[in-house]
């Protein structure tokens, strides 16, 4: 059982006692309780650490906090699950991890056996052993106790993820940049959380392997069979593609044609690029389709072909 003794009222009578596990985790179940009764015997996935505050005033620091650990060693071993390690002595209530043997030190004291008390943490550090790394914007100096950074403002790749936390944690769900607000163009588990640089696994288009460029739509301007016409080309990314990188042909089986098609403009809309491209006459989908290209790399990457250009019955 975990047990806090309340000293202080709330600052509002409906802001109840919450308990959260790990700094993420609020244990609902445990709302309004000053205390947690686990089953018995304990699992070790009960392990970790709690802490206990009012609803909307964890940011005063009138809570407590209490790390559980769960041994799965017996006192004094480490190993599991022979645990034929002996541990060392830990001091002033340090407890031996039995996962490595090493001591885990009570607050203000760390060293091999928690006999040295540190004067404060260095510099990008916090928390109780000094272990725990600040994620603030510009790498300022987070607060040493609890991490919360300067006016709670997070790294590229990291957010605080719900009201009542102080921490920044990591992006999640596919998602990168400042406060996590831009979307990745890959899979979650190929997206780096700080640009959203992309290794492999693109979708919707984005090309293989950083994800960061696309041919958005082609558009063209229907006509008659054989007539001039005009197709637009977007397309977009980071860097925005260059006008010269983009092509237009028309594709009969695994042949490119380019014959009469010559750009005319390019123009730049918000996130996207426009290319168009004059066609001296515009053939019938039996004759083939017409498809953007996008060169990144020296690879041609062509986007969805287009075979609906002309009108299916010649009209005067």
């Amino acid at each position: 059982m975990i047990s806090m003794t309340s000293r202080d009222s709330p600052d509002e009578s409906d802001n109840l006692i919450t308990w959260m596990k790990d700094g993420s985790e609020v244990l609902t179940s445990y709302g309004g309780q000053t205390e947690i009764s686990f089953p018995n015997p304990i699992q070790t996935s009960d392990q970790g650490i709690y802490e206990i505050y009012y609803d909307n005033e964890r940011n005063q620091n009138r809570g407590g906090l209490y790390r559980l650990i769960v041994r799965e060693c017996p006192a004094g071993k480490w190993g599991p699950p022979e645990c034929y390690g002996i541990c060392d002595k830990c001091y002033n209530g340090g407890v031996c991890d039995d996962k490595s043997g090493l001591c885990i030190c009570p607050n203000n004291f760390n060293g091999t056996n928690c006999l040295e008390i540190p004067d404060e943490c260095e510099a990008g550090y916090y928390g109780s052993q000094c272990t725990d790394k600040c994620h603030c914007l510009n790498d300022e100096p987070c607060d040493k106790q609890t991490g919360e950074c300067p006016e709670q403002k997070c790294a590229l790749g990291y957010k605080i993820r719900s009201t009542g936390q102080v921490i920044c944690q990591e992006c999640e769900g596919g998602t990168f940049g400042l406060d996590c607000l831009q979307q990745c163009h890959c899979a979650q588990e190929a997206c780096e959380t700080e640009r959203g640089l992309c290794k492999g696994l693109c979708i919707d288009s984005w090309i293989e392997p950083s994800c960061s460029q696309r041919i958005s739509r082609l558009v063209p301007v229907r006509v008659n069979p054989y007539q001039p016409s005009s197709f637009t080309c977007y397309v977009e990314g980071i860097p925005l593609p260059d006008a010269s990188s983009v092509d237009l042909y028309r594709r009969t089986g695994d042949t490119n044609n380019r014959t009469g098609i010559t750009m005319r403009s390019s123009t730049v809309s918000g996130s996207e690029r426009a290319v168009v491209f004059d066609v001296d006459s515009v053939y019938p989908q039996e004759d083939g389709e017409y498809v953007c290209v996008l060169n990144a790399d020296g690879v041609g990457h062509p986007g969805t072909p287009i075979t609906n250009a002309t009108y299916g019955e010649q009209t005067a």
